[in-house]
């Protein structure tokens, strides 16, 4: 799901509003794996909160602005002309960008191509490519792909571990266990699957 945020800023006065725009991605399985996580029920209306990956759209240039990724709206603003250049703004990025990533095919290669990079120049936030990817995959049930998904994140995990990264590791085997309770619980009703109970203990393949 793509979704487009409006941000008040901290920033701005009693005549004008400073303001952001973001855009992030959605992705269902993501939302159940973080709810799972965390211990909590799936939230009935997804939000910014839920991303997998987000970016602010930076205002077009002209003259008079000094920042890059605010927005400003206040006395003597023209309201249409800023109305006009959100609404272009958004539906120009936003359509382009969301073409693509919600395609479901799309973003997977994306995720396999990124190699530690942001994707479309913004940030991948809570997961990581491998880790996220492996965590969609789970909608197809046991794959050769989604083996060689969870194969990195288990080594990942091992490398954090020997690093010292507690946390990260902790997280890579979270998903391990949730991605292999899920596949088999798909292939079992054939089906897709709106909710999975935490099982305990985790394991690495």
């Amino acid at each position: 799901m793509g979704v487009v945020n409006f941000q008040k800023s901290a920033y701005g006065s009693a005549h004008s509003v400073e303001f952001y725009i973001n855009l992030a991605l959605v992705i269902e399985t993501g939302r159940q794996f973080s709810a799972w996580l965390n211990n909590q029920a799936v939230p009935t209306v997804p939000s910014a909160f839920d991303d997998v990956w987000s970016i602010r759209l930076d205002p077009p240039p002209r003259q008079g602005r000094d920042h890059f990724d605010r927005w400003q709206f206040g006395d003597g603003s023209a309201c249409s002309l800023i109305c006009a250049e959100v609404i272009e703004t958004v539906l120009t990025m936003a359509m382009r960008t969301f073409q693509t990533l919600l395609n479901r095919e799309s973003l997977l290669e994306i995720l396999e191509d990124m190699g530690g990079h942001m994707m479309f120049g913004g940030a991948l936030a809570h997961l990581d490519p491998q880790t996220l990817r492996a965590v969609i995959l789970s909608d197809y049930g046991v794959t050769k792909e989604l083996t060689a998904a969870l194969q990195h994140v288990a080594e990942d995990a091992r490398q954090h571990e020997f690093a010292g990264s507690d946390t990260w590791a902790r997280t890579c085997r979270a998903v391990i266990e949730w991605v292999t309770a899920r596949t088999a619980a798909v292939e079992s009703t054939g089906g897709h699957l709106t909710k999975l109970r935490r099982a305990v203990p985790m394991t690495v393949p």
